[in-house]
């Protein structure tokens, strides 16, 4: 019986490490996935900036017409970064209810 029990142990043991590891990997993956977006976000914007100043100079368009056209592009891209970071709340908290209605099968995959 001992060595049953201390094979069962050994067994729970060894899943729970890798069920530890297992836990933690896709944090790393998200930061290097969020950092991503977030210099994707920026450099976008940068370059829809210059585009639109490169425009305006090529068209010889006033400042002022040139900085409308730069806070209604920034409306535009901050509208839809707020609709999908609401999309994405939205979805995760759907996932979370629906893990915990099925026992918690779902909250983890």
């Amino acid at each position: 019986m001992d060595s049953n029990d201390e094979l069962k142990r050994s067994r729970l043991e060894r899943a729970e490490a890798i069920r530890e590891r297992l836990q933690s990997a896709p944090t790393r993956g998200r930061t290097r996935n969020h950092a991503r977006l977030a210099r994707t976000i920026l450099l976008g914007t940068v370059a829809v900036a210059l585009a639109i100043a490169w425009l305006a100079d090529a068209y010889d368009v006033e400042t002022k017409d040139l900085l409308q056209a730069l806070t209604a592009s920034l409306g535009f891209v901050s509208v839809f970064a707020a609709l999908a970071l609401i999309g994405g709340l939205l979805l995760g908290g759907a996932r979370r209810l629906l893990g915990k209605r099925r026992g918690g099968r779902g909250s983890d995959a």
